[in-house]
């Protein structure tokens, strides 16, 4: 099974380990692929499936949209990418007619903003997963097939002129500009394929970050990857499977760390 790291850029001479880094990658590897983009608009879903947050009603940011190795696809052979988005919005004030929507609920009186989330529950996209953050923030998770990720980008429903609040973040506002998403290999990783630990046991299959020396340490420096060994000082998720992907801060304006299991779903994010 291998193990990838992802590199961020829109040219393949000057990559770096987020979006927006001063310097390179080191080194600049040979082998890094395109695989998607992170920030600006979203995948081939049309505006009317755009995830709204199930508190404010408004449209989420995209923060990333990534074509797996098929060794990840996991919800299925026809499923080959994912894109995420996010609200940051646990601490944003409820509007009750959004959740009256939400939950399926009678609302009183109408309103654009109603009529936009009613409209977007009949078009929801039949692969997206809701997802929390640490303040009970929206995310939502999108399993997209070739077509979807591939065809022509979608941008953010028309703004209407919604009221905002201070505190969660929007697709109109709060985007971050588009940047590139590169795959590299990341060879000789002896936890490829293994569920990763926090605190590996003498039995356990799993390499303890502490054993791996400082040449390897270096080679794979702290970054967003997909699978492989963890370096994290804060602590990891239980119970995660070894099909999982690990976002840094800063990715798609997504202001904290993150870890996505692709095969059961889990999330866990980190400060």
């Amino acid at each position: 099974m291998r193990v990838f790291n992802l590199l961020f850029g829109n040219d393949v001479k000057s990559l770096t380990l987020r979006p927006g880094l001063v310097g390179t990658a080191t080194p600049t590897p040979d082998d890094a692929e395109k695989a998607g983009w992170c920030g600006g608009d979203a995948p081939a879903i049309g505006p009317r499936s755009w995830p709204r947050s199930q508190y404010t009603g408004l449209p989420m940011i995209h923060v990333i949209t990534l074509k797996l190795p098929v060794e990840y696809r996991c919800q299925g052979d026809d499923l080959v990418a994912i894109s995420l988005f996010s609200a940051e919005d646990g601490e944003a004030d409820v509007r009750d007619e959004v959740e009256a929507v939400f939950e399926g609920d009678d609302v009183e009186g109408e309103s654009p903003l109603v009529d936009e989330v009613r409209d977007f529950i009949a078009h929801r996209h039949p692969q997206q997963r809701d997802l929390e953050d640490i303040l009970d923030g929206n995310l939502a998770l999108l399993w997209l097939t070739e077509p979807e990720f591939s065809g022509p980008k979608t941008s953010p429903p028309v703004d209407h002129g919604h009221e905002r609040d201070d505190v969660s973040r929007n697709a109109w506002d709060h985007t971050a500009e588009e940047c590139g998403v590169w795959l590299s290999e990341r060879h000789d990783d002896p936890n490829a394929g293994i569920p990763p630990e926090d605190f590996p046991n003498d039995d356990s299959p799993y390499t303890d970050v502490l054993d791996l020396g400082d040449d390897f340490m270096a080679r794979i420096e702290t970054g967003s990857h997909i699978g492989g060994t963890i370096v994290d000082t804060e602590g990891l998720p239980n119970g995660m499977s070894q099909y999982f992907l690990r976002l840094e801060h800063d990715i798609g304006g997504m202001y904290f760390k993150s870890y996505l299991d692709l095969k059961t779903g889990l999330f866990a994010a980190q400060d």
